[in-house]
């Protein structure tokens, strides 16, 4: 069963992401973590979906999450991790058990379950796309720092799962 997830941000009549007040690749990495690219979860899987709707979920801080769930995931075979939303009293949370990963949150009945493999391998991916999107509306994003850390920890797994 493959894994995907996106991190959707939409046009609102009263935008509140940073973007469009500051230049985010002059943020600094907390700012650029918390305040920029704000959004909603979507976590899919053999048909079945988990979303948010709270659209107040950072890009890049969700990216940097999920790069911690992978490193926390793919370490041991009896491990767990949550990431809680900062704007909402929701949270996803990841549990590993031997080869298999349990996707569940608090904003929806729904329960995914995946192989850890398909989990490791999407994180990369998710995190690889979602900051190449980012890029392409402002390129200067792709010098930061904190972008570049984050593009180094996917670096040879991410191209690995897309070849």
């Amino acid at each position: 069963m493959s894994l995907k997830i996106n991190h959707r941000r939409e046009a609102r009549p009263d935008p509140v992401g940073w973007e469009h007040r500051r230049s985010p690749d002059q943020a600094s990495n907390a700012d650029l973590l918390w305040y920029f690219f704000p959004g909603d979860i979507e976590i899919l899987s053999g048909g079945t979906v988990l979303a948010s709707e709270v659209g107040s979920v950072p890009a890049l801080h969700f990216v940097a999450a999920m790069i911690g769930a992978r490193d926390a995931l793919g370490l041991d075979i009896d491990s767990s991790y949550s990431y809680t939303f900062t704007e909402a009293d929701q949270s996803i949370n990841f549990q590993r058990t031997n080869d298999e990963v349990r996707i569940e949150c608090s904003f929806s009945t729904n329960v995914l379950t995946v192989s850890i493999d398909d989990f490791l391998r999407e994180i990369c991916l998710f995190s690889r796309r979602e900051i190449e999107d980012l890029g392409g509306g402002y390129p200067a994003l792709l010098v930061h720092p904190l972008v570049n850390d984050l593009l180094r920890k996917c670096g040879d797994e991410g191209e690995a799962a897309a070849s």
